[in-house]
């Protein structure tokens, strides 16, 4: 299973490969268990993901977040973009 090949599964899975690579990857797949069992395994987890029902968060995560950006040191900041 080559790195080449699996970075292409999601965007496979989603229908984003264009038809050239797409039909490039279906090529390999054809011949590659590995790499057909990645995308089974892939498609598992996507269906378990889609199952989960919605549900808010535990906790405001924000507050935390926009304080860790705060304390960060000004060089670190990116620079205001004029509008």
């Amino acid at each position: 299973m080559g790195d080449r090949w699996t970075d292409q599964l999601s965007d496979y899975l989603d229908g984003e490969l264009d038809a050239a690579h797409g039909e490039a990857l279906e090529a390999h797949l054809r011949q590659c268990a590995e790499c057909s069992a990645a995308l089974e395994e892939l498609r598992r987890v996507v269906g378990r993901a889609q199952a989960l029902e919605p549900r808010e968060p535990d906790q405001d995560l924000w507050a935390g977040i926009a304080a860790r950006i705060r304390n960060l040191p000004q060089e670190t900041m990116p620079s205001a973009v004029p509008a």
